[in-house]
């Protein structure tokens, strides 16, 4: 079963504010910006799918 988190949620795993996911949705697709992780919109309610959630920030880990 899939497990979907609030942006509260997110923002808490990700360390990152409510207002930086937000920002993410709207301007993610700009040039230069990073997008933030895929989402669902469901009436006025915004959810993550933790599988999403965790692809999307494997692509930031920094191997050295």
């Amino acid at each position: 079963m899939i497990k979907y988190l609030t942006e509260k949620e997110v923002a808490k795993i990700i360390g990152m504010s409510m207002s930086y996911l937000s920002h993410r949705r709207s301007n993610g697709k700009l040039k230069g910006q990073i997008p933030g992780p895929p989402f669902l919109r469901i009436g006025r309610n915004i959810r993550y799918a933790e599988n999403d959630l965790k692809k999307w920030m494997e692509q930031f880990i920094v191997n050295t």
